[in-house]
C-alpha cells in the first residue's frame, strides 16, 4: 500500500473555520454534544505539535468503549513522537475509565497510523469499504482494537 495523499490529513481551513475549530475545542460543555471526552496537546519545546482526542459518542457509552484519535506535524512523523503519546493516553485511560474496549481507525493507505496502533497492542479488526467521504472522496476505514484484558497482559 502506498502513502496516503498529502490532502488527508490534514485539510486546508479557511480563518472563519478554524476559529470555530477552536472555539469549540474551548468549549469543554460542547464536546459532549459531539462525544469528546478528553483533548490533549502534543508539545514539544513548548510548541503545540499535535493532538489526541479521547471520544465516546452515544452507541460507545452503553458499550463501555471509547476512541482514540492523533495527529501530529508532518515535519515530526517517524520519530516516535506519536507512539509515545498515545501510549500515555492509552495508559491513562485505561487506569482512568472502565472501558472495556478502546478503538482507533485509519485510512488503509497510512501505514505510520497503522504502525502506531499496532505497537500500542491494538489488533486489527477490519475494513469497511468506503465507509466515510471526505474531500469529495470515499474512502476506506481500517478498525483497530484493545480490550482491557489485553492491556494488562
Amino acid at each position: 500500500m502506498g502513502q496516503i495523499p498529502n490532502k488527508y490529513p490534514p485539510v486546508s481551513l479557511s480563518r472563519k473555520q478554524a476559529e470555530e475549530l477552536t472555539a469549540l475545542f474551548s468549549d469543554t460543555a460542547a464536546w459532549e454534544k459531539i462525544g469528546m471526552l478528553q483533548m490533549f496537546a502534543i508539545v514539544l519545546d513548548d510548541k503545540v505539535i499535535g493532538e489526541i482526542a479521547l471520544n465516546q459518542r452515544k452507541d460507545d457509552r452503553p458499550n463501555e468503549r471509547a476512541e482514540i484519535t492523533y495527529s501530529l506535524a508532518r515535519n515530526l512523523w517517524n520519530k516516535g513522537v506519536t507512539i509515545e503519546s498515545v501510549k500515555a493516553v492509552t495508559d491513562w485511560v485505561f487506569q482512568t475509565f472502565s472501558f472495556n474496549r478502546l478503538y482507533a481507525w485509519c485510512d488503509p493507505r497510512n501505514t505510520g497510523s497503522r504502525r502506531v496502533m499496532e505497537k500500542l497492542g491494538m489488533q486489527r479488526e477490519g475494513l469497511l469499504r468506503s465507509h466515510i467521504k471526505w474531500n469529495d472522496e470515499f474512502r476506506d476505514q481500517l478498525f483497530y482494537g484493545i480490550l482491557r484484558e489485553e492491556k494488562k497482559a
